[in-house]
């Protein structure tokens, strides 16, 4: 399997240290905590796939499988907006840097698991409890949904290998349950995107 990261991962991780350093009281110390392991893993997934001799590389993100994968997920993950609805306790640019934080966690340790058992499966499941275990913190009782959530993004990540879809649609569906956007705008924006994406280029999954 080629291990590649779209460069917008790249930038928006950088842009998210960068943002965690200057303002570092608008950042809790656990997404700071995960933001830097999740930067860690992802320079260790780099280099291990090297010496496993595995192809990696950084890669053009495409818009299509982006719309697509951002899309199902976030209509996916939305629905159950409709039961229960927290009310925002968080800045739009704070919950940028956590969602980084906590997808660049989430994905290097899927990335890896498959490095080192190359079950797509396995690394799926990894995803899920990684996910899980870092919402513990924050949403003990959500301990289901977070694995299914986790899982649902790698999932869609290994069939449409977009890793800025993943932040794209965890914050889509973030601003939607803290009330940043109305439940309507969110449907239309995500089903939106999906049946243009769709209209592009189908569901083929992107070769890896």
């Amino acid at each position: 399997m080629k291990i590649d990261f779209d460069w917008t991962y790249y930038l928006l991780i950088a842009l998210a240290i960068i943002f965690n350093f200057a303002k570092p009281e608008d950042v809790d110390p656990i997404h700071s905590f995960f933001l830097g392991f999740g930067a860690l893993l992802t320079a260790a997934t780099i280099f291990l796939s090297r010496w496993a001799r595995n192809p990696i590389g950084i890669k053009q993100v495409n818009i299509p499988a982006f719309l697509m994968q951002t899309s199902l997920s976030s209509v996916v993950l939305g629905l159950p907006v409709f039961i229960h609805r927290p009310a925002a306790v968080i800045t739009t640019q704070t919950l940028v840097v956590a969602i980084v934080a906590e997808e660049s966690y989430r994905i290097a340790a899927s990335k890896l698991s498959y490095i080192a058992f190359t079950s797509p499966t396995f690394s799926i499941l990894v995803s899920g409890v990684v996910f899980a275990a870092m919402h513990m913190y924050w949403y003990p009782a959500e301990w289901l949904f977070a694995i299914v959530g986790g899982m649902l993004f790698s999932a869609t990540l290994i069939y449409f290998a977009s890793e800025t879809a993943c932040i794209a649609s965890h914050y889509l569906y973030d601003a939607l349950v803290f009330g940043f956007i109305p439940v309507a705008f969110f449907f239309i924006l995500t089903i939106g995107m999906g049946v243009v994406g769709y209209g592009t280029r189908g569901l083929q999954p992107i070769e890896h």
